[in-house]
């Protein structure tokens, strides 16, 4: 197995009947899920309430009086973080919450004692100075509540609630200090032919040894739902037609394109920027003739000193399934310059050179032995590219305006 691998399957067949199936997916392909909407699941540390428009013109506080911060502030016991620009309340915005004490702790190590530990914490948490603050909210000066948890980058991050300000102010008091689900849409993220724009963020949090179960279960319409464990906690869980199809056909890529697999190490360890990932498949039902000059293939033509006459004339003959796998990334900054760089690996179905395999059994044989297989079934690299665009160099140097005016 190399370094960089994305999913593989573990667990019955099941006989090919749709019921749950099991997958192991690395770091990194929980790392690709992430840019999807997805749900996690967290506890509720605190809340923000927003001033109504008519409120905040008036001047009046959410509180109306702020001597209570202090005490809080002394004892360490909650820490309060204000918004930008927030002075006390007169930006419309204020949070209370407690992420250390309520950090989502996992005890899954001491099953003898983690519910006791839970029902103590939970305890505690019916007493906490945040519910106090949460119910001197007078709702009608509050325009919206939130409810806050602790996001796995460290920050406190902000959910929001259906409802009216006095529902959302009793979903919080109920469930504050428990673990919730939380709906989260990364924005911006897809595009046609799931094209994700992807976020360093999440790649910067890789790590080479995590290991995480996934479990597919069908659902209507083909919406599959799968969930994502670590050591039988729940990590996340996404839906979609294709998820599990397209984290295998960026496997494929990495398994047969070192190029490719080389690139998405660079995002992974910070040596790249990552930008943008398309994984697609299509069908071919006539010529390869227009990538023909670029394939991988060109090495087994020469080895097995095949006429250059009849080399497209067999990829000509070439129809089935093929894989398109391109990652575009930002190289590291060298000299104040930027290039933004591009690698993209088409893989073609091994069913669909079947064609020529009486002719040619000695290329055929060449095509499988550099093959790889999975659900999706088993290809081979066809053709490789990389371009390079350095449009990016303008936006990391001073503009000819500002040049003039430097020293």
């Amino acid at each position: 197995m190399a370094d960089i691998w994305i999913i593989r399957r573990i667990g019955p067949e099941n006989g090919g009947q749709p019921l749950r199936r099991e997958f192991e997916i690395s770091d990194a392909g929980r790392a690709i899920l992430l840019h999807m909407p997805h749900n996690v699941w967290a506890p509720l540390v605190g809340f923000e309430a927003t001033l109504s428009e008519s409120a905040r013109k008036s001047g009046r506080s959410l509180f109306g009086q702020f001597g209570h911060f202090g005490r809080f502030g002394r004892f360490g016991f909650m820490r309060r973080k204000p918004s930008l620009g927030d002075s006390g309340g007169t930006s419309g915005v204020i949070r209370f919450h407690e992420a250390d004490l309520l950090k989502d702790l996992d005890f899954s190590e001491y099953t003898d004692i983690a519910d006791h530990i839970k029902a103590f914490r939970a305890a505690l948490s019916r007493r906490s100075p945040v519910l106090e603050e949460l119910r001197k909210l007078d709702l009608s000066k509050i325009s919206e509540i939130r409810g806050l948890y602790p996001s796995v980058d460290g920050t406190v991050q902000a959910i929001t609630l259906s409802g009216t300000p006095l529902q959302q102010r009793y979903y919080i008091e109920e469930n504050f200090g428990r673990t919730v689900e939380i709906q989260i849409d990364p924005g911006n993220s897809y595009e046609s032919n799931l094209a994700l724009r992807l976020n360093r963020k999440f790649f910067s949090e890789y790590n080479q040894r995590s290991i995480y179960r996934l479990e597919l279960e069908p659902g209507g319409e083909g919406k599959n739902s799968v969930t994502v464990y670590r050591r039988n906690k729940r990590v996340l869980r996404a839906s979609g037609a294709d998820l599990i199809n397209r984290l295998f056909m960026i496997q494929h890529a990495v398994d047969l394109d070192e190029t490719f697999r080389d690139s998405l190490r660079g995002c992974l360890t910070g040596g790249a920027d990552p930008l943008k990932l398309t994984v697609k498949s299509f069908y071919i039902g006539q010529a390869f003739d227009k990538i023909s000059s670029s394939t991988v293939l060109e090495g087994d033509f020469n080895r097995l000193r095949i006429p250059r006459s009849d080399r497209e004339k067999i990829i000509n003959r070439f129809r089935g399934s093929v894989l398109l796998c391109i990652l575009s990334y930002r190289d590291a900054f060298i000299g104040g310059a930027a290039t933004v760089r591009t690698v993209g690996a088409v893989l073609h179905n091994l069913s669909g050179v079947s064609g020529i395999e009486k002719d040619y059994p000695e290329l055929v044989q060449s095509i499988k032995n550099r093959s790889s297989r999975s659900q999706l079934g088993e290809y081979y690299l066809f053709s490789g590219f990389v371009s390079a665009d350095d449009q990016d160099v303008e936006h990391s140097r001073p503009s000819p305006a500002m040049e003039d005016r430097l020293p």
